[in-house]
């Protein structure tokens, strides 16, 4: 047998892993990395432009987000004008 309180500890684990998986699945943070790609896509047609710089122009706006925000916005805008 087990003592008391140590088999708790694997349930608390699955409890913090699943409260991650819903705040990371958010509809908002599919929306600002919906954003994100259509920011990437606007910026990476124009030549000479990349992933930097587009960074670089985001970096202003994504400083007075959250972090869980702002991650989305930038992967997207990465992801589109390398790919792009």
């Amino acid at each position: 047998m087990c003592p008391p309180g140590e088999g708790r500890g694997a349930i608390n684990v699955i409890d913090t892993l699943l409260s991650s998986l819903v705040s990371v699945f958010a509809p908002v943070h599919f929306a600002m990395l919906l954003l994100g790609v259509i920011l990437g896509l606007s910026i990476g047609v124009v030549p000479g432009i990349g992933g930097i710089v587009a960074i670089a122009l985001l970096f202003p706006f994504t400083l007075k987000m959250e972090a869980a925000n702002a991650i989305p916005l930038i992967i997207g805008v990465v992801s589109v004008t390398v790919t792009g």
